[in-house]
């Protein structure tokens, strides 16, 4: 009998529960999904999960009425906060571990709403500025980073604090070539990129603000809103600049996908993977 089997007789369903708060911005929420649930997968089979039993239960909630979060932090509309609680306690009720939320701007208000937690909100800026440090770890000369993001994102300092954590510099566009950015996040939501002409011109513009970040001294560049991230996986191979270009969903992914190790590592294969026990003719109860 091995673990996976001696797990199931004891408590069943004792793997993670994980929670995605989506949906802000419906599409780059979607896109999320699939990158975290690709290396997750990934994650799963080589660890030889083999038992659905075992794998995480994933809670989530697509929530695109919220007022928008950078309206919120620039004081021109309404806050998100009471509605972004609201989420908070719902995921209180499922339970969940861990949050995974793919809003850089999100994070303007990580305090408030981990306060009202149970569970811990995994930063999407500092995951990403970790991440970034590791890309750049084999080039002990480059440390500066180039960030696209939301005006809001950049005024409130996120990413500039997260950077300066881990030992690196920052560099963003100037203020005429931020409106370009900010527009290609506003044409992904609106779902432009679907047609082919618009998709090649919103390509063409977001290949100048790469190019302008460089010219400033960037090493790598920070894909901070996950628009511009899905935006740019439409990149074919030969179209991607030639510099690391870092996408904040995947980095965020990749921490949840470790995080839910973590879990498994600590709820299962520590506590079952050696412990003996005597077989049964009966099987497996998931109210044992």
């Amino acid at each position: 009998m091995n673990f996976l089997q001696r797990a199931l007789l004891r408590e069943p369903n004792k793997s993670a529960k994980i929670g995605i708060y989506a949906g802000m911005g419906a599409e780059a929420g979607y896109h999320f999904q699939n990158i975290f649930h690709e290396q997750l997968g990934k994650k799963i089979t080589e660890m030889k999960i083999g038992d659905d039993k075992i794998h995480p239960q994933i809670f989530t909630i697509s929530d695109p009425w919220l007022p928008r979060k950078d309206k919120g932090v620039m004081g021109t509309g309404t806050s998100p906060l009471e509605g972004l609680k609201k989420g908070i306690q719902k995921f209180n009720d499922f339970g969940v571990d861990f949050l995974l939320a793919p809003c850089n701007t999100l994070m303007f208000y990580k305090g408030d709403l981990q306060r009202k937690a149970n569970f811990q909100i995994i930063d999407i800026v500092d995951e990403t500025a970790k991440y970034s440090k590791r890309v750049l770890s084999d080039n002990k000369g480059q440390k500066t980073i180039g960030v696209l993001a939301t005006g809001a994102t950049i005024k409130s300092g996120l990413y500039s604090k997260a950077l300066e954590k881990y030992g690196m510099k920052t560099v963003r566009l100037d203020e005429e070539d931020s409106k370009v950015a900010d527009e290609l996040i506003e044409r992904v939501k609106s779902g432009d990129f679907h047609d082919l002409s618009s998709e090649a011109d919103m390509k063409e513009k977001l290949k100048v603000c790469f190019s302008k970040l460089k010219e400033k001294g960037a090493d790598a560049v920070i894909l901070g809103y996950a628009q511009i991230s899905l935006m740019y996986s439409r990149f074919k191979e030969n179209e991607r600049p030639d510099m690391p270009i870092i996408s904040s969903s995947d980095a965020l992914a990749k921490a949840g996908v470790e995080r839910f190790t973590e879990l498994y590592k600590q709820r299962v294969i520590q506590k079952y993977g050696n412990t003996p026990i005597k077989q049964s003719n009966q099987s497996p109860s998931r109210n044992s």
